[in-house]
């Protein structure tokens, strides 16, 4: 049973017993692992990232932290006519991503950016319906107000490991707690955003843009 800083071990099996992987085949994906650390979305994570985007069936998707490809897939099989833009900064990992597209059979589907997430995103000229917030964690403020202003007035918001504001991380990796406590503060107090906190894996934080009165209508 791997480690979690929030369930007991009772509770993490219970509710791992009661999960449902989505997709055939990606167990292998979720439990790979490197360093000591999985950069994989647990499989409770999975499991509802596949029901939001199966329930919002958006036009176009973009996820910031691509890894291994694990939840690009899961996103991709969840609405199989969504286009999905996702970025990744390593190109070990992202040219893992792309064959593992390939070995799921949506390398059509996704277009892979490779680079830094702090100068891709903020030339984007493009509004997507759902966005999936994954990568480097001290970098969420800087991007909040660039995701805000691409997600579409209805769209989705999710943003994975929220509650590792309160964890303890090494040197060479301070000022993530302090990130995340600003970006989680940003994201609770804008008000054209209806968020909510979910705790499964390390913390999700949802968030769905309010449509103006003229969309609701």
């Amino acid at each position: 049973m791997e480690h979690n800083l929030y369930y007991t071990e009772g509770l993490l099996s219970f509710l791992r017993s009661y999960t449902k992987l989505p997709v055939e085949g990606i167990e292998a994906l979720l439990d790979q692992s490197e360093e000591g650390v999985n950069p994989s979305v647990r499989p409770e994570t999975a499991a509802l990232l596949f029901f939001l985007v199966s329930l919002s069936q958006p036009v176009r998707i973009l996820e910031i932290g691509t890894c291994r490809g694990t939840s690009s897939i899961i996103m991709a099989k969840a609405c199989p006519e969504a286009e999905i833009i996702t970025i990744e900064i390593r190109t070990d990992l992202a040219d893992a991503a792309r064959g593992n597209f390939c070995d799921f059979g949506v390398e059509r589907q996704i277009t892979l950016m490779e680079g830094d997430m702090k100068e891709i995103i903020p030339a984007l000229d493009l509004s997507f319906d759902f966005i999936f917030l994954d990568g480097a964690k001290k970098s969420y403020p800087f991007l909040f107000p660039y995701l805000l202003k691409r997600l579409h007035p209805g769209g989705i918001w999710v943003t994975d490991d929220v509650f590792l504001e309160t964890a303890c991380f090494p040197e060479h990796i301070k000022g993530v707690n302090e990130a995340l406590q600003r970006f989680n503060a940003m994201v609770i107090e804008e008000e054209s955003l209806i968020p909510a906190l979910i705790p499964l894996g390390h913390g999700l934080l949802v968030a769905a843009k309010k449509k103006t009165e003229k969309q609701s209508s």
